[in-house]
């Protein structure tokens, strides 16, 4: 996910000259703005309105093109796309577009298309586009042949070389990182909009790689953990702990049942929670079993929800209690909302009447926005911490710091973050800041590995949509870098459901699987050792007595391991509500109170 730092001058520069695609009279090139902060290539802004002949298309009086206006200025728009990317992505240059083109072109010529004819027009068409500077409207032109056979289905209700350079760019950004990625205007909506229309059913994100997985470990069921919110009184309430055998298929709306067997969560859930356009139908059938109940069909109502990315409940402990918060997401663009959910919760752990023991569980959170995660280290941390370091291309990494006082506490607060394989980006730039400062127990697997972060930029029309450019590494506070080995807790737990999983994943559980499995090609390099004068070191005030006492945790600790973490999936034992790395943390609270 994006890690965004609007304050940057060169990231001020890309979001102008992006939102500027489209050739607005605010680009022009008297904006000096736009000119006295432009990046090394990009020092006259003129090219983007074809004035430059070094990177130019053609001028009408030099190559007379058979391209409508809207399919000029679409074509202008995908190349000047690419070539600002390349300038600020941290492994490429505007010079490299020519050989990436040709690679991208050539993935997607190898895709298998039937009949056998339609496969070689398209194979045709992609073999003359050059990706040469001054050739981009024969390059389109070539594009535009694809319209009767594209690999793709394309959108009815626009230009065909509209939808055909959409797809382009998707393929474009997988091709120069697995990271990076061009969203087109319906996936955007979705990106920054605090509401959806579906069920509304949570489904329990552990069930993806853990619940109802048969023997070669692929899922039967998803499990519910609840529902979002609604107004309506006659909503289909699901309860949790329902299992989701079957969803019905709504974009055929014949009946046709889709087991949820090798469906992958993000389908799943997008097939519940994420239906576009909306249907004629009021509902939605699903294929569900209650507890101890048998299979049976319920039409659930379809509904506009407001989506929520932070939830908390109250755990028993041998000792006591303890205070769980999951957060799902650092709100994927979506302001204060997090923020003001992540305040409640914390609210909430303050009235306790005895210590307050706080489970931050960022498992499973791929990340989001690096504003959202100042704002919650801003509660905990004490003013003047560092965060994380960012280094932009040819730049010396800057330290991003606390800016506000923390949230007080009357006793000292036990917090533990919980991690895995899939905590990444902004999650891991949490954690470690709470590690590193110490301030939290990080407790779990080594997390995914990602290090770098990207800028998310929207685009006008009449391309439209937005992208996400892989533009900087990040630092832990102690100026480690988390690219490809992930974060090492500061307790290792290993979860053997999750060690058996790595066994059988074709494409690996963390980057570093990824990278030795050669599942993709890494554009982006491992960043060398830091530099020591970059970092200097910590001086977290912590002898404050106002500030929140770090809780160290013996290494010597005989915990026994905990009988979730014994059960397998296959186990006749297995039990639904199992969670290994939750009940380690759970008896290291324990630990904690003796």
């Amino acid at each position: 996910m994006n890690c965004f730092n609007v304050n940057h001058p060169m990231t001020r520069c890309m979001v102008l000259v992006l939102l500027c695609l489209a050739s607005l009279p605010s680009c022009s090139k008297s904006n000096p703005q736009v000119s006295s902060q432009a990046h090394k290539t990009n020092s006259d802004s003129s090219f983007l309105n074809g004035d430059d002949p070094e990177r130019s298309t053609h001028s009408p009086s030099s190559y007379k093109t058979l391209l409508t206006s809207v399919q000029q200025d679409a074509c202008k728009q995908f190349f000047t796309i690419i070539d600002e990317s390349l300038n600020i992505h941290l492994a490429y240059e505007t010079s490299d577009r020519t050989a990436l083109l040709a690679q991208t072109m050539e993935k997607i010529s190898s895709i298998e298309i039937e009949p056998f004819e339609r496969r070689e027009k398209v194979r045709t068409a992609l073999n003359h586009v050059t990706g040469t500077p001054g050739k981009e409207l024969e390059d389109c032109e070539s594009l535009i042949q694809l319209k009767n056979s594209s690999p793709w289905t394309l959108e009815s209700n626009e230009d065909p070389l509209v939808s055909i350079l959409r797809r382009m760019l998707n393929f474009f950004f997988f091709s120069i990182d697995v990271q990076s990625n061009y969203f087109d205007p319906l996936e955007t909506q979705k990106l920054t909009s605090a509401t959806a229309f579906g069920t509304g059913i949570i489904l329990n994100e552990r069930t993806d790689y853990k619940i109802g997985r048969t023997e070669d470990w692929q899922p039967a069921y998803l499990v519910t953990k609840g529902m979002y919110p609604s107004e309506n009184a006659n909503i289909t309430f699901i309860p949790p702990n329902t299992r989701i055998w079957e969803i019905e298929d709504l974009e055929k709306n014949d009946g046709t049942m889709l087991p949820i067997r090798g469906m992958t969560y993000k389908e799943a859930f997008r097939r519940l929670n994420q239906i576009h356009p909306k249907p004629i139908r009021p509902t939605l059938n699903i294929t569900a079993s209650f507890p101890n109940q048998e299979k049976k069909i319920f039409s659930v109502f379809l509904r506009n929800y407001v989506r929520t990315f932070a939830w908390s409940e109250t755990l028993q402990t041998q000792k006591g209690e303890v205070f769980h918060i999951k957060l799902t997401s650092f709100s994927e663009g979506l302001n204060d909302q997090l923020l003001k959910e992540w305040l409640s919760l914390l609210g909430k752990a303050k009235k306790y009447p005895s210590e307050p023991g706080i489970i931050l569980d960022l498992r499973g959170n791929l990340g989001g926005h690096l504003s959202e995660v100042k704002n919650i280290a801003e509660s905990l941390l004490p003013l003047g911490s560092i965060i994380t370091h960012i280094q932009e291309k040819g730049e010396n990494p800057i330290p991003i710091k606390t800016e506000k006082a923390p949230i007080h506490f009357e006793t000292p607060l036990k917090l533990l973050v919980l991690v895995d394989s899939g905590s990444a980006s902004a999650s891991e730039i949490l954690a470690a800041a709470l590690e590193d400062n110490q301030y939290a127990i990080v407790l779990g697997e080594h997390t995914w590995g990602k290090g770098v972060g990207q800028v998310f930029v929207p685009l006008p029309a009449p391309l439209g949509g937005s992208i996400q450019v892989t533009n900087r590494y990040y630092f832990s506070p102690k100026g480690k870098s988390h690219r490809w080995d992930g974060l090492e807790p500061t307790v290792f737990v290993r979860d053997r459901i999750n060690d058996e999983m790595r066994k059988e994943s074709s494409t690996g559980f963390t980057l570093s699987d990824i990278v030795e499995r050669g599942t993709f090609t890494m554009a982006i390099p491992k960043p060398l050792s830091a530099d020591v004068d970059f970092f200097p070191p910590l001086t977290a005030p912590f002898n404050d007595e106002s500030v929140r006492k770090i809780h160290h945790l013996q290494e010597d600790l005989a915990i026994p391991e905990p009988e979730s973490c014994q059960r397998m999936p296959n186990d006749p034992e297995f039990k639904e509500e199992d969670d290994c790395l939750l009940d380690w943390a759970l008896a290291y609270f324990d630990q904690l109170k003796r």
